[in-house]
């Protein structure tokens, strides 16, 4: 069901490549300035009315941009009722250089 799905206009959606061509697996990613990475408040709060009974979150959300931060942690601070939250660390250093 996609019915809920909102689409940005103006952002790209991200996506990443993974090659595999070469012994060592490289994976390249355009997810900057996608419109994964202006998630913010508004759309925890779209989250929460679904009610949904899983929610997963990934550590990499949180490094897209501030607003994605603070997405992750408002969800995480008011979980949706009735939810189980499902928290993927994820640790990446290189995508927290920047971040305040």
């Amino acid at each position: 069901d996609v019915s809920r799905v909102v689409v940005d206009e103006v952002r790209p959606t991200g996506v990443a490549f993974k090659d595999r061509t070469t012994p060592a697996t490289r994976v390249r990613y355009f997810r900057r300035d996608s419109a994964a990475s202006a998630l913010g408040v508004e759309e925890a709060q779209r989250i929460r009315e679904l009610s949904a009974p899983l929610l997963h979150l990934s550590g990499i959300t949180s490094a897209l941009s501030t607003s994605c931060r603070d997405f992750v942690r408002s969800l995480l601070e008011d979980r949706p009722r009735g939810s189980t939250i499902s928290f993927d660390v994820n640790w990446r250093p290189v995508l927290w250089s920047g971040l305040e």
